[in-house]
């Protein structure tokens, strides 16, 4: 087999501009250098474009123009022609499962499915299984395998634990493409692995070079095979130390390799590592360093964020104004995340998340929550229905504290007449898609919620719907396609769908990045800031895996957890090199999580020199001391301030209310000056008010019927009062009332 060429490259300095410098080495003054026949591979899209600025550059300063490479990662190698089209969706994937997994019965797959945990007709349970298998049988592709493949190389080997195991999972992997083939569409993952052994470039592309790639599929290098094969020069650039060599450092395709890297003594300074006490103060530091800095931060200091949790924080210490926390005034700096913002925190999966709950039980409680958003008003409004803002939340109030209704068809009979007709399209809204009607009406209700919307790209809202709106239509069409599921489960795919997705960020130009693990080397600032540096965010852990145990990771080539430390220690090291000299590496970690749970520090920290008998002592004394607390954690707050109004004078006060103002004076200026009234949102039984209340009408109903009122029949009385309480509860109450209000009824009654 033919070999890549494998080339060794320091690791002290910029990576971009050590490949930039290989690539131009023999580029000549004034003539205009020509990349157009390389494909440029690297390990983020970040990377690539730092290397197409640098080679720009260097073409420049030599007084030419450039013709650049073409830029890929390594999935990009096996991607199909056209960009995998043709093959289905993940959407289409799971719903051809669901559909398999729906029609065995308890004896078909007995060793996968124990017939008396087998429960086919529930949805859940069929949802999550074919997450399952499909998320099995993208990871086995990675290694160019089917779970008949596994079965394959289990007998001629290595020895397949649980071998009738995978023989059902075989067959019903052939179950589920045969029912793939038979609604027209393609299997991604064998789609994927075609491409791999018959990798499509295009005819002017020549030559292919790995620009520090540290870790790719075995899918990747069986393209890579491939293209040797086919005459395609490929070439490897490495980051090392340049007095070892590139064979003892990496396999032939630039991987760290686990013997060389697991175990290297790594030269971390002990105050360079600072162990805080939550991401709290991680951010606080970090944003106190880098503000410190001023504004030629952006050249001198790189940010590598590598807990996710510490990101709200980072940008919540950045926001103007922050004074109740930092007491400091103003804070001129801002961060962006380079990754996007997750689609779960935009208002159209919010919108998405409420009417699924509302869907999913009915209540008035999701039913309120849902009233809420502005899309949904702007809906009403289109179908008829719309009522005055104000008007319809202290309704939404009203309701929950007078009348407590369970259910969504009990507030549309309790509400006022005004408002009825609101709980009702709501009542006719999730009655359609549990009907089985999702795509139409949904389709519909967005037309009325966002047909008066203007979107501008350029804010974060217009950024996030346009980002989402394919894959959503692209979702409604796939559910119209399969024909809907049982309940309104099909909110549930949508909600998946969107849920992984990044959304583009809107931020300011001068922003202090927070960039992701493995694009940190590719940053040439002097000084780098690591975050978030504790155990499970890196080496990040593999997800486990019912059916793939480490063992059998190994052994069909599937990376490990052992593998992905022995990546993560060559980065580590990589990192360290690079600022040598004239640089620095600061390491921040926590011992706690802000909700109190214990964090560890990373094993990679632990990777000391073996002939100091103390430094290992060293570095658990430093990683495992008490972390000094700048401060206490504050009280929590409302993120606002509310205005109370202009200072209001009493001229008499009562007892009582004398009690009330030495009690709170805030609350009593709320009470009695502004006549606010406390409000229990989460109310979902009758307090001590509307108890008596209750049974003070029902005496007064007595006490106004004298023929009852003098009668002195113990029968007639009894069953005039349950007779006016029961007319009494469900006037107010409505027809279902939940088993609380029942309970309290009885008391009542006794």
């Amino acid at each position: 087999m033919n070999e890549p060429r494998k080339v060794l490259l320091s690791w002290k300095g910029g990576a971009a501009d050590a490949v930039g410098r290989h690539l131009s080495e023999n580029w000549k003054e004034g003539e205009t250098p020509d990349l157009s026949d390389c494909l440029l591979i690297t390990q983020t899209k970040e990377a690539g474009r730092r290397l197409r600025r640098t080679l720009a550059v260097l073409a420049d300063k030599a007084g030419g123009g450039l013709f650049p490479p073409s830029l890929g990662s390594p999935a990009s190698l096996f991607r199909a022609e056209g960009d995998g089209e043709g093959a289905s969706s993940d959407l289409a994937c799971l719903l051809c499962w669901e559909e398999v997994l729906g029609e065995l019965n308890g004896d078909s797959f007995p060793n996968l499915f124990p017939p008396e945990k087998f429960v086919a007709g529930d949805l859940a349970w069929r949802r999550s299984m074919a997450k399952a298998l499909h998320g099995l049988r993208r990871t086995l592709s990675e290694c160019d395998r089917g779970c008949a493949d596994v079965l394959a190389a289990g007998k001629e080997g290595f020895v397949l634990r649980e071998p009738e195991r995978w023989k059902d999972l075989a067959t019903l992997e052939r179950l589920y493409l045969k029912r793939l083939r038979e609604r027209g569409g393609s299997d991604p993952f064998r789609t994927a692995r075609q491409a791999a052994r018959n990798p499509s470039l295009p005819p002017e592309l020549r030559r292919v070079v790995l620009a520090g790639v540290s870790g790719f599929p075995k899918l990747a290098e069986v393209a890579l095979e491939a293209l040797l094969e086919r005459g395609v020069e490929v070439k490897v650039l490495a980051f090392g130390p340049e007095e070892e060599s590139f064979e003892d450092l990496f396999d032939p395709w630039g991987r760290p390799l686990g013997e060389a890297w697991r175990e290297r003594s790594l030269s971390l300074a002990e105050e360079r590592l600072r162990l805080l006490p939550d991401e709290r103060a991680q951010a606080r530091t970090v944003t106190e360093a880098v503000e410190a800095m001023g504004a030629e931060r952006g050249d001198k200091v790189a940010l590598g964020v590598v807990d996710a949790a510490v990101k709200p924080w980072l940008r919540r210490m950045a926001e103007k104004g922050d004074d109740a926390d930092a007491g400091s005034g103003e804070i001129t700096l801002s961060y962006s995340d380079p990754e996007g913002a997750p689609a779960s925190g935009s208002s159209l999966f919010a919108v998405l998340t409420a009417l699924s709950a509302l869907v999913e039980d009915g209540s008035f409680r999701r039913a309120s929550s849902f009233l809420r958003f502005p899309e949904v008003r702007r809906w009403l409004e289109g179908v008829g229905a719309g009522v005055e803002e104000r008007a319809l939340l202290k309704e939404l109030d009203r309701l929950t504290e007078d009348a407590i209704p369970g259910r969504l068809s009990d507030a549309e009979s309790l509400a006022r007449s005004g408002f009825r007709e609101v709980f009702q399209r709501l009542r006719e809204l999730t009655e359609a898609i549990r009907s089985g009607r999702l795509v139409d009406t949904f389709r519909e209700f967005l037309q009325e919620a966002y047909a008066e919307e203007e979107f501008n790209e350029k804010e974060a809202r217009g950024a996030a719907f346009t980002a989402l709106a394919p894959d959503l239509f692209e979702v409604l069409e796939t559910i119209e396609e399969f024909g809907p599921a049982e309940g309104g489960g099909d909110l549930s795919l949508l909600l998946d769908a969107l849920r992984g997705k990044r959304l583009p960020e809107v931020s300011e130009a001068s922003a202090l990045p927070m960039r992701g693990w493995l694009e940190l080397p590719w940053t040439d600032a002097p000084w780098l800031l690591l975050v978030g540096f504790n155990e499970g965010r890196v080496p990040e852990a593999l997800p486990g895996n019912a059916f793939l145990p480490e063992t059998l990771r190994q052994d069909l080539g599937l990376w490990t957890d052992e593998d992905r430390f022995a990546r993560d220690a060559y980065l580590l090291h990589w990192l360290s090199a690079s600022r040598e000299d004239g640089g620095r590496v600061d390491v921040l970690l926590g011992k706690w999580s802000v909700e109190g749970e214990p964090l560890k520090p990373s094993r990679l920290l632990f990777l000391c020199d073996p002939d100091d008998e103390n430094a290992l002592a060293r570095r658990v004394r430093t990683l495992f001391r008490e972390p000094a607390r700048k401060e206490e954690v504050p009280a929590w707050r409302f993120p606002w301030r509310l205005d109370p109004g202009p200072v209001m004078t009493r001229e008499s006060l009562s007892v009582t209310g004398f009690g009330d103002f030495l009690s709170c004076p805030y609350r009593f200026h709320l009470k009695n000056n502004l006549k606010m009234e406390s409000f229990d949102a989460s109310k979902v039984e009758a307090d001590n008010r509307d108890f008596g209340n209750l049974a003070h009408e029902v005496l007064k109903d007595f006490g106004r019927e004298e023929e009852v009122k003098e009668s002195d029949d113990a029968a007639v009385i009894r069953a005039y009062l349950l007779e006016r309480l029961e007319r009494a509860f469900h006037t107010r109450f409505g027809k279902r009332p939940g088993l609380a209000l029942m309970e309290q009824k009885k008391s009542i009654r006794l």
